[in-house]
């Protein structure tokens, strides 16, 4: 049963850091000088992290003497825009607080057992991976964690209704909508101070598309998208959002 649980929290692992988009390297970190608990233990433990490791099918490294005190552990290496590694999550066994606090179950036999407790660290430090995440992303937030998903732009101020409007209906949805009606400021000017702010779409709306109840659709990355129906184009943002696409703006 242990070997199992490690096995499907190593799957686990790389299914989160798959919808990150994070490369990752394993470590077997094996028993520190210092050490608590029997020797034949640790050997024991160590086997099944190690044929955990083998059957999960991706590259690891062996670091001697660099486990817990209490057992080993396999530490997760995540890697940033620069290629550089960062220690984030792990997967630790633990012998000694089941031993300490003296806990027990029923097994399969109806004997009592004494279980081992695995710690579990999918992201580890949270401040730490969103770091390594911020910087992978450099500002451009994929669209399902973006603070900046849509910026709703009325080329007149006689769109500036039917903008409202559209920002309302997106926020129902539970999308992240902002409205720039600044009439100071011409429709260019309004386009290019939502690419800097790195908002994922920018719906523009004109006379045509307010009597046609459509949205003109352009990217961060200045890709003009054409017209699509307002009610067709919420649920394309919703289906992007809701599978977690790294790339909306292409795929839209």
């Amino acid at each position: 049963q242990l070997e199992a649980e490690i096995r499907g929290c190593l799957d686990f692992l790389r299914s989160v850091y798959a919808v990150l988009g994070f490369s990752f390297r394993l470590a077997l970190s094996t028993r520190p000088s210092g050490f608590l608990g029997e020797p034949c233990l640790w050997d024991q433990a160590e086997q099944v992290l190690q044929r955990a490791l083998e059957e999960f099918g991706e590259p690891w490294d062996l670091n001697p003497g660099d486990g817990a005190f209490y057992g080993p552990k396999i530490d997760v290496h995540l890697h940033d825009a620069l290629g550089r590694p960062h220690q984030c999550g792990t997967i630790q066994l633990d012998f000694q607080l089941p031993l300490r606090f003296d806990l027990r179950y029923k097994g399969q036999a109806g004997v009592l057992e004494r279980p081992v407790l695995i710690h579990r660290a999918v992201l580890g430090s949270v401040e730490r991976i969103l770091g390594v995440l911020a910087e992978s992303c450099g500002g451009k937030w994929p669209l399902w964690l973006s603070p900046f998903q849509v910026l709703v732009i009325p080329v007149g101020t006689e769109q500036e209704e039917y903008a409202r409007e559209v920002q309302q209906r997106l926020q129902a949805a539970g999308l992240v909508c902002d409205l720039d009606a600044d009439s100071g400021l011409t429709l260019s000017r309004r386009v290019r101070r939502a690419q800097l702010a790195h908002y994922n779409f920018q719906f523009v709306v004109g006379q045509k598309e307010q009597s046609e109840r459509a949205v003109n659709i352009r990217t961060r990355d200045n890709r003009r998208l054409g017209k699509r129906d307002l009610t067709d184009a919420v649920q394309r943002l919703l289906e992007l959002q809701n599978t977690r696409a790294a790339d909306a703006e292409a795929v839209f």
